[in-house]
């Protein structure tokens, strides 16, 4: 359960990270080269402090589910967030998301599927991935 909660911590503070950013505007060379400068036109984009503080919280949450899971199952159930973004980002944003795409995504939900143990899948993990999903569904 920890583990989703980050996952879903992450898909929006992406998406916060990309509508502020869109509101910043695009970083050219000359910004880097003034980096105080970019960092304030940065904060004072509201989205992307949230992004941060979202971030910092999803740290927390993190640490908590490594307390009681093995990591070589939370971290490749994190990786549902390379899934859930480009879904996030169709629905939300208007993205394209191309068949290849929706091919490569299929594949990290199998990758998921199958690394994580049956039992955390089964017992705990399984239906909140599908209420998850219909919940982003379009």
């Amino acid at each position: 359960m920890l583990v989703l909660v980050c996952v879903g911590i992450g898909v929006v503070a992406e998406l916060l990270m990309k509508t502020g950013m869109g509101r910043v505007g695009r970083i050219e060379g000359p910004d880097l080269a003034r980096p105080a400068k970019l960092v304030r036109r940065m904060l004072r984009e509201p989205r992307l402090p949230a992004a941060g503080a979202l971030y910092a919280g999803g740290l927390l949450v993190w640490l908590a589910a490594l307390s009681r899971l093995d990591l070589s199952v939370a971290v490749p159930v994190l990786g549902l967030n390379y899934a859930l973004v480009p879904l996030a980002a169709r629905i939300v944003l208007g993205e394209p998301v191309h068949r290849r795409r929706w091919l490569g995504i299929g594949f990290i939900i199998l990758g998921v599927t199958l690394v994580a143990s049956a039992d955390v899948l089964e017992a705990r993990l399984l239906p909140q991935l599908v209420r998850l999903a219909a919940a982003l569904s379009p």
